[in-house]
């Protein structure tokens, strides 16, 4: 069965911020990427135990794409994923703060 999956209102921010930074090199690539990083969600739907487990956060996971990770908290109970981050890779993910209102603890 899939799940159904949602962008938390941070994550939109990020993947937008994301392709801003691209477009301002090169506009195609930033095309592509927010096209490839969207793509790589519906894998998630699918299969919802991709990626690794974000240290100290129950049902909350990492998966990476070329240079960012998309953080995702899994909500069995709702058949549902919550993309809470994009977060780029040479970031240090002890750092990733996600508890926002609105969004799964």
């Amino acid at each position: 069965m899939e799940r159904s999956v949602r962008l938390a209102s941070r994550a939109k921010e990020d993947l937008a911020e994301i392709i801003r930074h691209i477009a301002r090199d090169d506009p195609a690539a930033a095309e592509r990427m927010g096209r490839a990083l969207l793509f790589r969600l519906e894998s998630l739907s699918r299969q919802p135990r991709l990626g690794i487990a974000v240290r100290n956060r129950r049902k909350t996971r990492a998966l990476l794409h070329r240079k960012y990770y998309l953080v995702y908290y899994d909500d069995e109970s709702a058949d549902q994923i919550t993309v809470l981050r994009f977060w780029h890779s040479a970031r240090d993910l002890g750092l990733l703060r996600i508890r926002e209102t609105g969004d799964p603890p």
